[in-house]
Parts: C-alpha cells; structure tokens; sequence
C-alpha cells in the first residue's frame, strides 16, 4: 500500500469517532442528539447533556445512567426556591410522544459523580443511559470545556 494511501486511511478511520458523535444515538423510537459532558474540575461533579427526540405514540422517560468510569450518575434538574436556584435529584426525565427533551445548562441534566481520571476537553466519556421502555443505551459523550459555552442565562 502506498504511503499516501496508508495516511488517507488513518486519518479517515481516526476520524470515525467523532463521526458517531456527530451522527447521534437511536434506540427504537428515539434519537439522541449532542451528547456531551463538562470537563472536570478537581473534587467537583460534572454534568451531562444531550437531546433527546421522540418519534414514538408513546412517551419514555431516562430512568438512571452510568459509566465504568465514574462513581455514580444521578438525574437532576433545578428549580427555583425562594429566589435561589437549586439543583434536585429526580426519578426520571420524561420523554414526551412525538416530543423532545433537553438536557440543558441550568435546566435537566446527569449529574456526574466521582470522575476516575479527570474528564479533560477533546476527550469522550461512556454513559449507558435506561429509558423505562427503550432500556438501555450506550454512548459516548463528547467532554467540553465550558469556557466556550455561549451563555443561555444571566451571569450565575
């Protein structure tokens, strides 16, 4: 094989990761968009996102996550408490029928206990996410840092 060739085709097969990512995750009737995952920050959590679109008469609803990698995933959102905004731990996050759901910023997302090795940017994470109905899925997750996160709230 020529050494050019050789070189073309490593590069395209490097490349095929990051393709995945790109293309989101199906299970069943539902599609997985942008998963990713901040970087960490020394003895501190991290957190997941995606979106998550519903092709389906029926609703589902992410039930619990985890990865090899971490020490435990718990679903979260935040609510708003005597004009304080708090993070709480929930049982699952609904997937309407023929809907979506956003993990977002400072709405839904997996919270990210006990990191093993640091989550650095440019990196990916595995993440097994259950739905009630589709069951289980796995994944990789995109690690970004979040210093080019365009800003969706006021300064917090």
């Amino acid at each position: 094989m020529k050494p050019v060739l050789k070189l073309g085709l490593a590069a395209m097969l490097g490349l095929a990761p990051s393709l995945a990512l790109a293309d989101g995750y199906t299970k069943g009737d539902l599609k997985v968009e942008n998963p990713w995952v901040r970087t960490t920050i020394p003895d501190r959590p991290s957190a997941g996102y995606m979106i998550i679109q519903n092709a389906g008469d029926a609703a589902d609803a992410i039930v619990s996550a985890s990865s090899p990698k971490v020490e435990r995933i718990e679903l979260h959102t935040h609510i708003m408490e005597d004009g304080v905004m708090k993070m709480r731990t929930i049982e699952k996050i609904e997937v309407p029928a023929k809907g979506s759901a956003e993990l977002k910023t400072g709405g839904l997302h997996l919270m990210i206990f006990g990191a093993k090795e640091p989550l650095k940017d440019g990196g990916t994470l595995p993440i097994t996410v259950v739905f009630e109905k589709a069951g289980p899925l796995e994944m990789e997750f995109a690690v970004k840092s979040v210093a080019g996160e365009k800003k969706t709230r006021g300064s917090h």
